[in-house]
């Protein structure tokens, strides 16, 4: 629906403050998007389950770029951070989640949280290592969920 933008809130800072992800395999039921929100919460399998996830203060971002082609447009949802350390956990982790498909539910700074990916086009997950140059930095893994959407990322109220 078409209408006229909204008025700017009042407060709306940038960046986000934490996210959980589930292997889609673990996925039982994805809600209908109403208007931009989802209507009903994520169904998960008997066993299914969120992990939490974790990046470094200020390495988390979230983008949504749309792209054009001969389909009409598609979207490409891209979650970025960076994960601190170096240790057989974080190796083992990398390693196992690698190709991986995934949904991730992320919350902003205000609280507000978005459902990203589907079970039909979920969030492949890559990371790199860098072990970095000078001890001042941190050594650890540059971590990002991606994919190719339909759709944008709708609000999850629950």
């Amino acid at each position: 629906m078409i209408g006229n933008f909204p008025n700017k809130p009042l407060y709306n800072p940038g960046g986000y403050r934490s996210f959980l992800f589930v292997p889609r395999n673990d996925v039982a039921t994805y809600p209908l998007v109403n208007n931009g929100s989802n209507i009903l919460p994520l169904g998960l399998q008997q066993f299914g389950a969120w992990y939490n996830g974790y990046a470094t203060y200020e390495t988390l971002q979230y983008t949504e770029e749309p792209e054009t082609n001969e389909h009409g447009t598609f979207y490409k949802p891209l979650l970025t951070g960076f994960l601190p350390g170096d240790s057989a956990q974080h190796i083992s982790l990398m390693q196992n989640m690698e190709q991986q498909p995934f949904l991730v539910l992320l919350t902003d700074a205000r609280g507000f949280k978005r459902l990203i990916g589907t079970p039909s086009n979920p969030l492949i997950f890559t990371s790199k290592f860098d072990g970095s140059l000078t001890r001042s930095a941190a050594k650890g893994y540059t971590f990002q969920f991606a994919a190719n959407t339909h759709d944008i990322a709708p609000i999850y109220p629950f």
